[in-house]
């Protein structure tokens, strides 16, 4: 009688004692359920370009063989341009240095702009930078010679208003910080004589 109740049921040592149980087909849970679908694959292309015949010395090296690695990805394969491509790319911007509309672009740093910002720390920067409101902006006669008068004329003209937008700030800094002091001069004499 022992060996029939040993071969239909399961014996455990557990923390509490043995833990016995029978077992039955109909409370497996994982044989009730359904086989899972294989996986899709795909057979390796062959390409044409690549000479099964010659040898890697680094893949010998680190015996890699010739169908393991990223070889048959659908990346490797460089397809040729068509005139359908390239009637579709967007249009050259060789004749002009402005962006297209759609992009934000800063101006580029000037010496006014970097015045501006250190005239916070030093006021007296905000005197020189608006002094650049009165000097022309010159280029040298050896600058950009590898871009095209019209394009070193347009480069010029983009650094001239950055300069004087920055020059402006300036200039407006140093008119408010001469107002706000001049009222607090003017305040203490007037609290110091009456």
């Amino acid at each position: 009688m022992s060996a029939s109740t040993s071969s239909a049921s399961t014996t455990r040592p557990t923390f509490f004692g043995l833990f016995d149980r029978a077992v039955t087909p109909e409370l497996d849970i994982e044989a009730q359920l359904p086989q899972p679908i294989p996986a899709r694959t795909h057979a390796a292309r062959s390409n044409a370009s690549v000479d099964e015949t010659t040898s890697n010395v680094i893949d010998d090296f680190f015996g890699a063989s010739r169908r393991a690695g990223t070889r048959d990805s659908r990346h490797d394969d460089a397809r040729a341009a068509t005139p359908a491509d390239v009637e579709a790319a967007p249009p050259s911007y060789e004749m002009s240095l402005e962006p297209p509309a759609y992009s934000a672009v800063s101006d580029q740093p000037t010496l006014a702009m970097y015045l501006f910002k250190f005239g916070f720390l030093f006021p007296l920067f905000w005197i020189a930078g608006a002094f650049i409101l009165l000097s022309p902006l010159q280029a040298p006669e050896d600058w950009e010679t590898t871009k095209p008068e019209y394009e070193r004329a347009e480069m010029i003209a983009s650094m001239r208003r950055a300069e004087v937008k920055w020059a402006k700030r300036c200039l407006y800094a140093l008119g408010l910080t001469t107002l706000v002091v001049t009222a607090i001069v003017v305040l203490a004499v007037f609290t110091m004589r009456s």
